[in-house]
């Protein structure tokens, strides 16, 4: 069974194995420690951990009533397993008491699973940033996801 939790430092030499595995842009482990270190007010990191391991992680940063997804990772050997979309559901439960009210994010334009996983998740397509990554440089499909009742 695969527990979702909040992030720990013990968890990162984990993490870091998939973020290094999943983009050509990877964040060092020195972003990850910093970014487990903000005020929970700023930022939120969770993971999926089956048996003991950890399996997948996202995160995101909140500013005000908006949320950004900033990173979503699944180890190669669990995608298509629905791991994703939870780590998305677990973010979203945590977004409830925070009184978000949109949630963003940017997917490299050519990440045809990643842009199955918004879609199902809910989210829809806001836009374009052209020349939003490096590495190899591709555009960046904004997305959104609105949740109106934390809007009233």
């Amino acid at each position: 069974m695969i527990l979702y939790r909040p992030m720990r430092e013990e968890d990162l030499d984990d993490v870091m194995r998939i973020e290094q595995a999943s983009f050509t842009d990877y964040w060092s482990r020195e972003d990850m420690e910093r970014e487990l270190h903000k005020p929970m007010t700023q930022a939120g990191y969770v993971v999926a951990e089956d048996d003991g391991e950890v399996v997948g992680y996202a995160g995101f940063w909140q500013v005000l009533d908006e949320a950004q997804i900033t990173n979503i990772a699944v180890r190669s050997d669990r995608r298509g397993q629905g791991i994703g979309v939870m780590l998305i559901r677990t973010m979203e439960e945590d977004f409830a008491g925070r009184g978000v009210a949109a949630v963003i994010l940017e997917c490299r334009a050519g990440n045809s699973p990643a842009l199955h996983l918004y879609k199902k998740a809910g989210f829809t397509e806001a836009g374009v940033r052209k020349r939003y990554y490096e590495n190899p440089t591709e555009d960046a499909v904004i997305f959104i996801k609105e949740f109106p009742s934390s809007r009233e």
